[in-house]
This record gives C-alpha cells, sequence and structure tokens, in this order.
C-alpha cells in the first residue's frame, strides 16, 4: 500500500536567511503577548490551537533539510503550550514533530513566539486575531462580526493566497539596486548572565495623536524619533573615540502596497541615519527620520530592495549550490549586510482592530522583537484601544534605555507607564 507523499512547502525569500544564520545559541525569534482581563485557560488554549491547524497551514510547519534549500514540512505534535517566564527563546529547529512557534501562559498573558522563518508580524498579528478569537468562542462567549474586521474563522478553508511567496509572485526579473551600506555604531552593554529583558512601555494613542499632529508626523515617526533620542543617551555615555554614526532599522510591511493577503513573510525595511555626533535635538532627530522614510519608503524603492533580494536568490549558483555551501556564504552575508549595517530596529505593527465582544475581554496587546546576532536592543509597537505599548527589549544590563526614552515620552507632556519588566 503506498503512503500519502509528504507535501512539503518551499521557505520564502526573505525566510531563507533565517536557517542559514541561526547558531547553537540563537535563531530569529519574535513574540505577541495579548493580555486578558483573567487568567489564560491551558486546556481551552490547547483546543483552540488545535482548531488552526488546518486553517493555518503555513505556520503549522516543522523545518526540513534540503539539498539545495530548507522546506516546511507539516508539523503533527501540537503540544506546543507551556508556562515558561523566558522570552523569545530559541526555537528548536530540530525538533521532528512540533511547529516552529510556541504559546505560552503567564497569567493573563498569552505569549505567541514565532520563528521568522515561518511568517513576519503582519503574518504572526492575523494568526494570533485568530487564535484569540477561538480561544474565547471555547470559553462560551459569544462574538459577532468577526469577519468584518478581517479575522480569519477556525472554520474557514484556507486560501493559497495565505500562503504564497509573493516575493516570487511580484517579481519582474529586474537585477534590483546593488548592496551597500556602512557599518553603524554598536551599543555595548555587560550581558549580565545572558538575560533576556522586556518593559512594557505604555501611552495613550489619544494624546499621542495630538502630539502628532502637532509636529506634522506619523506615530511611527515620532515613536522613532523618541527611541532614537534614547539611543542618543546611550551613545553620548559611552567614551569610547571613533564612534560610528547611529543608524535606526525601520521594517515596512508590503502588503499594502502590493494588496497581499499572504500569512508569510512579506517585509522590507529601511534605515534612518542619526548625527554620527549624537548632538541633536528632538526636533531634528524627528526631522531626519521623517526625511529618511519620506525619502525611502515608496513602492519604487521599496521594489528594487525585493528585485535585490530575489535577483540574489535566482542566480545560478545559488540555485545549484549544495546548502552546505551556501549556508556559511548566507551567514556571512548576514552579518556584513544586516545587523551590523544598524544600531537597533523599531518596528510598529500598527493599531490592532477588534470586535467589542472580544475588546471587553482584553487589557493590552504587546510584540516583543527577540534578541539579535548583534543588536542587544531594539523596540517594537503596537496600539490597542487607547493604549500604545512600545515594548523595549535588551540582553543583559541594559536596563537605562528604558529610564532615557520614558524620561523623553514624558518630557513632550506624555503620561507614560511601565507595564511589566520581565
Amino acid at each position: 500500500m503506498k503512503t500519502k507523499k509528504e507535501k512539503l512547502i518551499p521557505l520564502d525569500n526573505a525566510a531563507k536567511i533565517y536557517p542559514a544564520a541561526m547558531t547553537k545559541k540563537w535563531n530569529a525569534v519574535f513574540a505577541i503577548s495579548v493580555y486578558l482581563k483573567e487568567e489564560a485557560n491551558k486546556e481551552n488554549l490547547k483546543k483552540a490551537v488545535k482548531d488552526l491547524a488546518e486553517r493555518f497551514p503555513s505556520f503549522y510547519v516543522r523545518l526540513k533539510k534540503g539539498m539545495f534549500w530548507d522546506y516546511f514540512s507539516k508539523a503533527k505534535d501540537l503540544d506546543i503550550i507551556t508556562d515558561s517566564n523566558d522570552i523569545c527563546k530559541p526555537i528548536n529547529t530540530k525538533d521532528k514533530k512540533r511547529p516552529l512557534f510556541r504559546i505560552n501562559i503567564n497569567g493573563c498573558e498569552i505569549r505567541c513566539e514565532f520563528f521568522h522563518a515561518v511568517t513576519d508580524g503582519g503574518g504572526a498579528m492575523e494568526f494570533v486575531k485568530a487564535l484569540i478569537l477561538r480561544y474565547l468562542q471555547i470559553c462560551g462567549y459569544e462574538i459577532k462580526g468577526a469577519e468584518n474586521y478581517g479575522i480569519k474563522e477556525w472554520r474557514d478553508k484556507p486560501c493559497e493566497k495565505e500562503y504564497e511567496d509573493d516575493f516570487l509572485r511580484i517579481y519582474d526579473g529586474s537585477a534590483g539596486k546593488a548592496r551597500k551600506g556602512s557599518s553603524a555604531y554598536q551599543i555595548k552593554i555587560d550581558r549580565e548572565n545572558e538575560r533576556f529583558y522586556r518593559d512594557e512601555v505604555c501611552v495613550s494613542l489619544c494624546q499621542l495623536r495630538k502630539l502628532t499632529r502637532k509636529y506634522n508626523c506619523t506615530v511611527t515617526q515620532f515613536i522613532a524619533a523618541a527611541y532614537s533620542m534614547a539611543l542618543i543617551d546611550m551613545y553620548n555615555d559611552d567614551c569610547s573615540t571613533a564612534k560610528k554614526p547611529l543608524r535606526l532599522s525601520i521594517p515596512v510591511n508590503l502588503r499594502k502596497y502590493w494588496k497581499s493577503s499572504t500569512l508569510r513573510n512579506f517585509s522590507s525595511f529601511i534605515t534612518a541615519d542619526i548625527s554620527p555626533d549624537g548632538k541633536m535635538s528632538f526636533e531634528d532627530v524627528l526631522s531626519a527620520i521623517k526625511n529618511e522614510m519620506n525619502n525611502k519608503i515608496s513602492k519604487e524603492q521599496l521594489y528594487e530592495d525585493v528585485c535585490r533580494n530575489v535577483a540574489d536568490e535566482k542566480m545560478l549558483i545559488s540555485r545549484m549550490a549544495p546548502s552546505f555551501l551556501k549556508k556559511p556564504v548566507m551567514k556571512t552575508a548576514f552579518r556584513l549586510f544586516g545587523e551590523n549595517n544598524y544600531t537597533s530596529t523599531v518596528t510598529n505593527l500598527g493599531a490592532v482592530k477588534l470586535p467589542p465582544e472580544m475588546e471587553e475581554h482584553i487589557n493590552m496587546i504587546t510584540v516583543t522583537l527577540g534578541e539579535t546576532y548583534i543588536n542587544p536592543i531594539n523596540c517594537a509597537v503596537v496600539s490597542f484601544a487607547d493604549t500604545l505599548c512600545a515594548t523595549l527589549s535588551f540582553a543583559g544590563n541594559g536596563f537605562k534605555i528604558v529610564r532615557y526614552f520614558m524620561d523623553i515620552l514624558a518630557s513632550k507632556g506624555l503620561k507614560v507607564t511601565c507595564a511589566c519588566a520581565i
């Protein structure tokens, strides 16, 4: 009797770098947390996880090594719920049964952690919204009109466009612009006991929007400027000479530019340079970031980056060279042209809209960027109801970045709270 052939899913263009770049102690992991108004029920969450397996086939996958590229194959063990306090620890990519994401329960917090090869922040948020919807339904709550908010129901069949590699879909064969860039200043902190921390800094979204109107900027631009000012304070604390320039990395969701519904990786990033001497006012920094974002975030500019990355993948030597030869080259490129070229990342997943019947059970939603290979401090932003939460994540003794950041926000008249520190 013939056994059914296992279906393999190729990694998308952006995903291919993550298995190549990972080490024994690190791989790219990020998290989305939903804080409920009551303690999470583990058994109900387990059922919700199982119910979504057929709806989200590109999430419930394990990593499989191939001769030329790695692949995803279906994960069969869905026992992925833990009660660990550890944040964004490496996902075990050698596990032959479990998927490349995990879910942690910590009291009222449901924290979903993803290996970046599976999805980006935009795709992960769609999964998390569907998970919380199903969880609340299992808990006995009636949720009306979820489809009006674009939330995916667990009984619906997945659409092929949801797990399409949209980098390849939009690529027209162009070579794209050549890679260039210079190394940026890297923050030096003491990595005490190899611990990884996060602090969730919250402000009123209504208050913040009044400020953005005053400064004629977006929420992302304002937060990026405030975060840059905190980095400048750390930069000025560093007494070393011949320091390199501060440079911020800002991810850009490509879905709105190409009307994409993919749940896989489909984002790019731009960099924003700050003064090399670290002596700038808030207004100066905000102006610099606005100029960089306005000049670099356009469909045409972003497409050049997409073309460059896809063209690299499609080069004959890339396609024909075996995996064991490609991966060391990709790892080196990741360090030379990736994290070494910027100081820190600030990303904004935007405002999360949910039906009122869901909102009434949720206190807060946050996003955490896991530790990166080189950059020890990063910032991730998301808004829910009237709360914008900026999660600063850092390795070791990086607590002063939080104090600097909060002081800068408070100096602009915002009421600032620190929701939790782990």
